[in-house]
């Protein structure tokens, strides 16, 4: 099954629900709105529920003395699991970090760590968007918090692409030294309207891998040079060599303004029935429920169905069993 970027999803989306190229009752940018609810309303829930980590991406908090409350990436799913630990700067040791109720969180809102926040658990609790640790630390500087978090799905644009349908943006070179990476054609900051501008200067980008899960592989900021075509990527502020790893990032992948993407962050296969779900959907709006049922019930419930098996859980290993050997 072949990868439907915007433009794609957008055809496929006119051709099922009989829309003609020209109606203004539905432009491009009324079915990319469609396109999006969908996207949110059956897969996204889905992906969210089956918390397996396929759209997961990470976060560094440096921790600052005597600050307790600190926000959680932007654009974090909110409901998810995240999972937090914690570890000193010199000495990069993972520590899990125990998730507190509100009823439990005054026991150690207010003490103090006797030493560390290593030797003595971290401890902290989500308060609407942010996190508390509890206590917070005595020193700056001396350590970080690790938050794995689920980003939310970027909104689905009309793909950006040359006539041979290469997508502009593609990176071509990667410098880690300088972490500045060079893509084949300037990209464009697309509106929801579907306008377009350039972009320039510093400003939030996402690298998007074209394939797999067309998935957000790295996102931050970035500084714009080279005339569009040199995109350098801002350190992360804490300093840790793992955090600044770029080897997320590939040749072949493509950056967009953050937020902003060509594909649906699904595999390949489920990318035709998201658009005849939108379709569906446009159909029971315009009074012809039956052929909206009849799409439903042909591509959108069996792919559905497949596309629940596919977040089964992805690691199949288990513990090791020892056996003891038989004698005669």
């Amino acid at each position: 099954m072949s990868t439907l970027d915007g433009t794609q999803l957008v055809k496929r989306v006119r051709r099922s629900a009989f829309i003609a190229d020209g109606d203004v009752n539905y432009t491009d940018a009324i079915i990319l709105e469609d396109l999006n609810d969908v996207m949110t309303q059956l897969y996204a829930r889905a992906v969210v529920e089956a918390d397996q980590g396929v759209w997961q991406l990470t976060d560094y908090t440096p921790l600052i003395a005597n600050q307790r409350s600190y926000r959680l990436p932007a654009r974090a799913v909110m409901g998810t699991t995240m999972r937090q630990q914690i570890s000193a700067v010199g000495n990069v040791d993972w520590w899990p970090m125990q998730d507190l109720s509100e009823a439990d969180a005054l026991r150690y809102e207010y003490t103090s760590y006797s030493t560390s926040p290593l030797d003595a658990p971290a401890r902290k609790i989500i308060r609407g968007e942010n996190w508390w640790l509890l206590p917070p630390v005595t020193t700056t500087g001396g350590y970080v918090v690790r938050t794995h978090y689920m980003v939310r799905p970027s909104r689905i644009c009309l793909s950006q692409v040359f006539g041979s349908g290469t997508p502009v943006g593609t990176i071509t070179a990667i410098n880690p030294s300088t972490r500045a990476l060079t893509i084949n054609g300037v990209i464009s900051n697309v509106a929801e309207d579907g306008s377009t501008s350039s972009p320039s200067g510093t400003l939030q980008i996402d690298i998007i891998r074209v394939g797999g899960w067309h998935k957000v592989q790295w996102n931050g900021a970035a500084t714009i040079s080279g005339g569009g075509l040199t995109y350098t990527l801002a350190s992360d502020a804490s300093g840790l060599s793992e955090a600044n790893d770029l080897s997320d990032i590939a040749l072949g992948d493509v950056v967009r303004v953050a937020d902003q993407t060509d594909w649906a962050p699904l595999p390949a296969d489920y990318h035709r029935s998201l658009a005849d779900a939108t379709a569906a959907k446009i159909l029971t709006a315009r009074g012809m429920a039956d052929r909206a049922s009849e799409l439903s019930q042909a591509y959108v419930v069996p792919d559905l169905q497949r596309f629940g098996d596919l977040l089964r859980p992805r690691d199949n290993s288990s513990a090791f069993t020892f056996v003891a050997p038989e004698f005669a």
